[in-house]
């Protein structure tokens, strides 16, 4: 016996499968072997383990938690972070502490290089 699939229209559009117009909303079930492999059970499981970006995970936390972190993260990373703050919650506070954490590093790297003049002038 052949394994037999539902096939649900969740769209507002009506959808072929082979020669079989589904309306939207409606069901209909077909032999397995007609079933494209995106529409087969199982499909969604494998999509919904894909892995989470991190910093997605990380913007969950609070304001405060996210810029202790800040310090741990490169540059690249702190753009595409505050880029994904921005497209989801637009924090006031997250705005701060990403303009903080940037004046933190400009003012790092402006000591090192002076450090370095120094020590060059003393040779």
């Amino acid at each position: 016996m052949t394994k037999m699939i539902p096939v649900k229209n969740t769209g507002k559009m009506p959808m072929y499968i082979n020669s079989v117009m589904i309306p939207s909303g409606e069901t209909h079930i077909f032999p397995e072997h007609q079933v494209p492999e995106h529409l087969r059970p199982g499909a969604e499981e494998v999509e919904d383990q894909q892995i989470e970006n991190p910093l997605k995970t990380l913007l969950q936390n609070s304001i405060k938690d996210i810029a202790e972190a800040l310090p741990g993260l490169s540059d690249d990373q702190i753009d595409e972070l505050e880029l994904l703050e921005v497209q989801d919650d637009d924090r006031t506070g997250m705005a701060k502490a990403f303009q903080e954490e940037r004046l933190r590093r400009a003012d790092l790297s402006l000591d090192d290089s002076e450090g370095d003049e120094g020590a060059d002038e003393a040779k």
